[in-house]
């Protein structure tokens, strides 16, 4: 690594920790306000609300990664234009494109090792935030999914809704032979044992071959056997920002599989995935035009442009996933087009380099 690289990656990075701890502690103060808002709905302390935030911190994290490093890499930029360093490394034959993509390279570096970190640490205590919230204020920490369908042999089971990794609420089981209803049986609540299904208070429903009522019976438990992996079932406790890469590409194997809809599990894999595309794309953008407006810039006109460039790529990026939930067959190229489109104008400003 050259000396210069060294100085550039130092810079940055020293920025990027500065800025993204300025930017977290802002953000979770606002979330703890809003916490400890909510007395009213629910009971929630000062320590239980300031706990449940921290444990939120990869979470947050992740929502400021990318303008974190944008707003460093524009401001880190700034500084070496305002103060004539660009001048100085061209003197030494490092031109200022080589020095653009010393700025590229590190903070395609520093956005991999940050998404890595949010992948291990976001899915653990994002549930664990759920959990001790649920536990400390009394309420269920149930997420709807909508309905999923099972198929057990000659049983068809409907899930509508899952409050945790084990336990189930308002299920349906049909039972059929011969493509014929010959049961539908109700519950409230049941539990996932390894490979099985025990539920609670059921009550069954027994039709005849003419379609006719014969018997309704209500039994305490019931035990019926999944030829299913319980830990996917468990991911439906999970909202997709939530679950780590592996987890999502899990879910939507197991949706697809059951023919069911993956439409919000996609557009989160993909989002993740554009992550690094999008921060290089708004690089293109912000860098060039730092050097090439240097007698204009300082660090807080600095940090106007990347937050300017941050924002006006998220509110792209959030336009078109509204828009690929309602186009399935074009998930991927519709969450591309932001990126496309930063990509475009960041070449504008990128050959403006030619003439410095």
């Amino acid at each position: 690594m050259l000396l210069v690289e060294k100085y550039v990656f130092k810079l940055l990075v020293k920025n990027f920790f500065l800025v993204s701890l300025a930017l977290l502690i802002l953000l979770s103060f606002f979330k703890l306000i809003d916490e400890i808002s909510s007395t009213e709905i629910y009971t929630f302390s000062f320590l239980s609300a300031l706990y449940y935030v921290l444990l939120l911190t990869p979470s947050t994290y992740s929502s400021i990664a990318s303008l974190g490093l944008l707003i460093a890499a524009v401001i880190t930029a700034g500084s070496f234009a305002s103060n004539r360093e660009l001048q100085i490394l061209q003197a030494g034959s490092v031109s200022v494109k080589k020095t653009f993509f010393f700025f590229l390279k590190f903070s395609s570096i520093l956005m991999l090792i940050s998404f890595v970190l949010v992948e291990i640490f976001n899915p653990i205590l994002s549930q664990s935030a759920e959990r001790f919230k649920a536990e400390v204020t009394g309420e269920s920490s149930s997420i709807s999914f909508g309905n999923i369908w099972i198929k057990d042999k000659d049983n068809y089971i409907k899930i509508s809704k899952n409050p945790g990794d084990v336990s189930f609420y308002d299920l349906t089981l049909i039972n059929s032979k011969f493509n014929k209803i010959n049961s539908i049986s109700f519950s409230d609540k049941a539990r996932l044992t390894n490979n099985s299904f025990l539920i609670d208070e059921i009550k069954s429903i027994e039709f005849s071959k003419s379609k006719e009522i014969t018997k309704i019976n209500t039994f305490e438990d019931f035990n019926t056997s999944l030829n299913i992996d319980p830990e996917l079932l468990s991911l439906f406790s999970k909202k997709p920002e939530n679950m780590n890469f592996i987890e999502l590409i899990k879910q939507i194997s197991f949706l697809k599989t059951g023919n069911m809809n993956f439409q919000n599990v996609e557009v989160e894999l993909y989002r993740r995935l554009l992550k690094i595309p999008n921060l290089i794309a708004m690089i293109f953008i912000g860098l060039p035009f730092m050097f090439s407006y240097s007698r204009m810039i300082n660090t807080p006109r600095a940090s106007f442009v990347g937050i300017s460039i941050a924002l006006f790529s998220q509110l792209l990026t959030k336009l078109f996933s509204v828009i690929a939930l309602k186009f399935t067959a074009s998930t991927f190229f519709l969450l591309m087009v932001p990126t496309l489109i930063l990509l475009v104008v960041g070449k504008f400003f990128f050959n403006r380099l030619d003439i410095l």
